[in-house]
């Protein structure tokens, strides 16, 4: 895969926001360096599928700005499946939550440093999406705060414990997830 072919499809999913063209071209130039050059052409692609899902410029730059990240720290493949993830997570709970999720998995992949915790947090994002829809976009933007406290297990069990807390109140799960309620700091 060309460095020519990386920039024109960056271009393309940077119509109308031209300032970021700059930093586009250093994303690429990322992708070439965190990926196999065997693996920058599924990189591509999958970029594209992202792209032509209906989810929105946003979704697709915030997991090209973070795959090359996610593939360095914890393999190629972790950043290869985060795209279907993304899919299930904007179908469960929206496209905020979608477009936040490579930034969280990064951090993840930076606290955990091992692929198969990453893979678990994951999979624990994934079954909380359609649990706590309203609320995944705010946990997920302080993936990098609870995991500095909490690992995978405890992850799962402190998530369990804010919805329980909630009972069924979307705002009280905001408010959980968001830090606002003090319980949840207490509960870690």
């Amino acid at each position: 895969m060309s460095g020519a072919e990386v920039k024109d499809f960056l271009a393309r999913i940077d119509e109308g926001n031209r300032g970021f063209a700059i930093s586009l071209e250093h994303l690429g130039d990322e992708a070439r360096r965190s990926f196999a050059d065997a693996s920058v052409a599924r990189w591509l692609r999958l970029c594209r599928d992202l792209s032509q899902a209906g989810l929105g410029n946003s979704v697709t730059l915030s997991y090209v700005r973070h795959s090359p990240e996610i593939a360095r720290l914890v393999g190629e493949q972790a950043a290869f499946d985060l795209v279907e993830s993304m899919k299930t997570i904007a179908y469960a709970a929206g496209r905020r939550a979608a477009q936040r999720l490579p930034g969280a998995t990064a951090a993840a992949a930076r606290r955990l440093q091992d692929e198969a915790a990453v893979r678990a947090w994951l999979a624990t994002v994934e079954r909380l999406a359609p649990q706590i829809p309203e609320s995944l976009a705010l946990l997920l933007e302080r993936t990098d705060r609870i995991l500095s406290r909490l690992d995978v297990g405890r992850f799962e069990t402190w998530t369990i414990g804010g919805i329980r807390a909630a009972g069924g109140d979307p705002a009280r799960r905001q408010a959980f997830f968001s830090f606002a309620d003090p319980a949840a700091e207490r509960m870690m």
